[in-house]
């Protein structure tokens, strides 16, 4: 998806939905641009707002919070010349509404 305005940047992001639920949907984002909220906005503008995200999504309010996690970050940290990998396992949050 890429979103562009005439006031604001281009943004691109790539996305595939993983698994559909009654009320909701497992969807793998990479970014391919680092807008702020590019995420979030990308996703509110294809009538997909991310469950938990009450800045542009109000009423969408979630006991878990926003459910939005960077499992694997791939960027050249200040100084390097190579990009770094981190990872981060899915949060106990995501796995219980995962399971139903």
């Amino acid at each position: 998806y890429t979103w562009s305005m005439s006031r604001g940047k281009r943004a691109v992001t790539k996305y595939r939905v993983l698994k559909n639920f009654d009320s909701h949907s497992l969807v793998s984002l990479r970014p391919l641009t680092g807008r702020t909220h590019q995420l979030r906005v990308h996703m509110l503008y294809l009538d997909c707002p991310i469950l938990g995200d009450s800045l542009y999504h109000p009423g969408s309010s979630s006991d878990r919070g926003l459910m939005l996690h960077a499992y694997r970050l791939l960027i050249t940290l200040p100084g390097e010349k190579e990009p770094g990998e981190f990872r981060a396992p899915l949060p106990r949050r995501f796995k219980e509404l995962l399971a139903g």
